[in-house]
Order: structure tokens, then C-alpha cells, then sequence
């Protein structure tokens, strides 16, 4: 029976501690603190708070460093926008805030862009008229007339010569 019993002893040392490797292997890692859990959410929000401040910061450069070069509006803009960072506990490298400040400008660029086309888009058809021609042939003349030909005409004149019409 002292072999028995030697047996038993080894199949319960092993069971403990094939549990003890498991127990270690995947469980204790897992375990983490209240403070160290933090969700998606949570780094959203603290990413889309820097992304609001590098808007408004960028904006801030442009309207009030005007005779700075664009390297020294953009590292004053990475300067602020570390500071708020740091004050907010957010964990970000430089990498990251220069990052996200350079996606700012060229946002701010592309809406600066977007707008003139726009404006300009807004003026060009408050200064046109649209001229329909008729169709060539007579309608019973068994040739297709479903398209007609437009003709715009800008009717602001050139120069300030009423007898020159811009056609776009």
C-alpha cells in the first residue's frame, strides 16, 4: 500500500501544479486594478479633447502669430496642445500631438479652401444667366432634338467694357 499511497501523492502534487501554471499563466495577468481599467470611451474622449483644442489652438496661430514662420506657429500649437495634455492626465507622445495638430491645419486648410470655391461658386451665379438656344431643325423634321444646348454667360462685363462678355 506505500506505493499506493506514494502514487496518489504524486497524481495531487501534479494536479496542483498543472492548476498553479494556469492559475499564473492566465489568470494573474488578467487581474488589474480599478484605476488601470480604461475603456474605449475613455480614450475617445481624451483624444477627441486634444482634437478640439489643436482646432481651436490652430486658429489661435493663425490669427495671432501672424509674422511667426509656419514651423513656429506649429510648435507653438504642439506646446499647448502638451500642456493641456499634461494637465488632463492624457498620455500622448510628441509624435502623436504633432500629429493631430498637422490633421488640424490641414482641416482649417482644406474648410479655407472649401469656402472660397464656395463663395466664389455663389458669385458666379448671381452674375449669370442662362441662355437656352433652340434646336436647329424643325421638331417634325424626324431628327433627334432632346438636347438642347445651354450657353451660360457671366453678365458682369470686362475691364469695364460693356461691349465684352465673359462666356464660361
Amino acid at each position: 500500500m506505500p506505493v499506493q499511497n506514494d502514487l496518489i501523492l504524486v497524481v495531487i502534487q501534479c494536479i496542483i501544479l498543472i492548476g498553479s501554471y494556469l492559475v499564473g499563466r492566465y489568470l494573474i495577468p488578467n487581474i488589474q486594478t480599478p484605476e488601470a481599467k480604461e475603456t474605449i470611451q475613455d480614450v475617445i474622449a481624451k483624444t477627441d479633447l486634444i482634437i478640439n483644442y489643436a482646432d481651436k489652438f490652430v486658429s489661435w496661430a493663425k490669427e495671432f502669430k501672424k509674422k511667426a514662420t509656419g514651423a513656429e506657429k506649429m510648435q507653438a500649437v504642439v506646446e499647448q496642445l502638451t500642456m493641456i495634455a499634461q494637465q488632463n492626465g492624457i498620455d500622448m507622445s510628441q509624435e502623436q500631438i504633432t500629429a493631430i495638430a498637422q490633421k488640424a491645419y490641414d482641416s482649417m486648410k482644406t474648410g479655407i479652401e472649401a469656402a472660397a470655391n464656395d463663395k466664389i461658386r455663389a458669385e458666379a451665379s448671381q452674375n449669370a444667366t442662362t441662355i437656352i438656344v433652340p434646336p436647329s431643325q424643325p421638331l417634325d423634321s424626324g431628327v433627334d432634338n432632346t438636347l438642347d444646348t445651354t450657353i451660360t454667360c457671366d453678365t458682369t462685363t470686362t475691364n469695364n467694357d460693356p461691349d465684352k462678355i465673359q462666356i464660361f
